[in-house]
């Protein structure tokens, strides 16, 4: 999960909203990778290079995640009465089987 305050800094200095949560994103993709590398497994740390290169494929494979979480909350940030009101409309016109027989 991206960082609330980073997301809040970038947007506060005019990001888009999906530049913004990307950004957020990586950033806490590479804490969690040094977090990782830091703690887990000590005796096999990663440094210099390695770690880099580590980072890099670490970072290809969460993506598709990051693409999915942008893909996902863009729309819901930037249309959020639209799809909710669309939804609850929906849902709301449904009538239960006991209260059609009324």
């Amino acid at each position: 999960m991206a960082s609330p305050q980073g997301l809040r800094s970038l947007l506060s200095y005019g990001t888009s909203f999906a530049l913004a949560k990307t950004a957020a994103k990586f950033a806490a993709m590479a804490f969690n990778h040094t977090l990782n590398n830091s703690f887990t497994y000590g005796n096999q740390r990663w440094r210099g290079w390695r770690f880099l290169s580590g980072f890099g494929m670490f970072a290809g494979l969460c993506s598709v995640g990051v693409v999915g979480g942008v893909g996902v909350s863009t729309p819901l940030y930037t249309r959020p009465v639209t799809l909710v009101g669309r939804w609850s409309c929906r849902s709301g016109s449904r009538r239960l089987p006991h209260e059609m027989r009324r």
